[in-house]
């Protein structure tokens, strides 16, 4: 009986046909967020504090493809000069770059001033490097870190 049992799994498995693994399974990103930029250009004024609040944007795949937005929200900045060109309530959307890469572009649609960041998610946090853009000409830039607030 055995035998039988194995033989019959063995037949299931080998008839099962394998479906390729389209990336990295969906991370979920919804929650608030800590974010801290830092340029040497803006070292007078200290780093850059701010809180993300997103939702996860729901995808028929399983994972979502390279550019798929991925999640939205909006940004609170914490006094600063950014804050005069991203008031509270400023748009944020996120994209998925590349298998492990994520991109926030703060701004709204409506409005050439945008803050984009890009960087790679482990675990809770996200680190890599944030450029202001204004219509299509890069501005100041630094490092970022953002946590996910518990």
């Amino acid at each position: 009986m055995k035998h039988t049992v194995f033989v019959l799994l063995a037949l299931l498995c080998a008839c099962t046909p394998s479906v390729p693994a389209a990336g990295p399974p969906a991370v979920s990103l919804a929650g608030n967020w800590q974010l801290q930029m830092r340029d040497d250009a803006l070292s007078r004024e200290g780093p850059v504090h701010a809180v993300l609040a997103l939702v996860d944007v729901q995808h028929d795949a399983a994972a979502p493809t390279d550019g798929s937005l991925v999640a939205a929200g909006a940004i609170s900045l914490q006094g600063g000069a950014m804050a005069r060109h991203l008031p509270d309530g400023t748009p944020v959307q996120v994209h998925r770059s590349g298998s492990d890469t994520i991109t926030f572009d703060l701004g709204s649609p409506r409005d050439e001033y945008h803050v984009v960041l890009s960087g790679v998610l482990v675990r809770d946090s996200l680190t890599g490097q944030w450029r202001v853009m204004v219509g299509r000409s890069g501005g100041a830039g630094g490092a970022f870190l953002m946590t996910r607030r518990r």
